[in-house]
């Protein structure tokens, strides 16, 4: 959405940082979803010690990144809409 809306803008700055958020988002999940595998087919003992280890150690690191695109996104588009008015 905001890619659109910049690449309609003339911003290729923000076209540019809404890319990169985007191929980060989608690495991300990439690797979450790549980690969970792998933990899944592994033969080694697993208890709930390793699995909340797993779990904090991807799913922290997702939220924080999320969050931080998000609150970027929300600025870009304030950014965004002073600059086009």
């Amino acid at each position: 959405m905001w890619l659109d809306r910049s690449i309609r803008a003339k911003q290729p700055k923000f076209a540019i940082f809404s890319g990169v958020g985007i191929l980060t988002l989608l690495a991300l999940l990439a690797a979450i979803l790549g980690v969970w595998f792998m933990y899944g087919v592994a033969h080694t003992g697993k208890d709930a010690r390793t699995d909340i280890a797993v779990l904090v150690g991807t799913v922290t690191p997702a939220y924080i990144s999320v969050v931080v695109i998000w609150l970027l996104s929300g600025h870009f588009e304030k950014r965004l809409r002073t600059d086009v008015s």
